[in-house]
């Protein structure tokens, strides 16, 4: 079993591979509020090796930033959100959090930062995996039903046109 020396160096030297898009839509977001998400398949298998090595890791003082594409139109044509504006990041950090349950999206500049409990990421864990297997259309996070806020997380299935 690798030591905890190990694993920090692991995350450490951590490289992306694949693609990752990460988006938001501005103006009538009704029904699609917060951030969304799809990777092609080595994206989501980085993704995974990422969450995972942050887990282990446990580390608040520890993150890794990932470079995000912005979402072409084949990707916009998988949620199908008609022709509503989008922004996206440049970059996504993913940061551990030492409460179990926190969850946080914070856009900062061309950052978006994911701030994340142990329970939470394995929630976005089982999400990724989903989204790998083809799943979609659904998001994980912390909205309330009278108060939609962006603290929501989309997961759609990668595009067959953008393989």
């Amino acid at each position: 079993m690798p030591t905890r020396q190990a694993k920090t160096a692991a995350l450490v030297h951590w490289k992306q591979h694949g693609t990752v898009s990460v988006w938001r839509y501005t103006g009538n977001a009704r029904g699609f509020d917060g951030w969304h998400v799809t990777a092609d398949a080595d994206g989501g298998r980085s993704l995974l090796a990422l969450i995972d090595l942050l887990t282990e890791v446990n580390d608040v003082s520890l993150y890794r930033t990932l470079k995000v594409m912005h979402p072409t139109p084949a990707i916009l044509r998988v949620p199908n959100h008609r022709d509503t504006p989008v922004i996206a990041p440049a970059r996504w950090r993913l940061r551990y959090a030492q409460d179990h349950e926190d969850w946080s999206l914070v856009a900062d500049g061309d950052v978006l930062e994911c701030v994340l409990g142990e329970a939470r990421m394995r929630e976005v864990r089982a999400s990724v995996e989903a989204m790998l297997r083809g799943d979609g259309d659904f998001a994980i996070g912390t909205a309330r039903k009278r108060r939609p806020d962006r603290h929501l997380l989309w997961f759609w299935w990668w595009p067959k046109a953008q393989s």
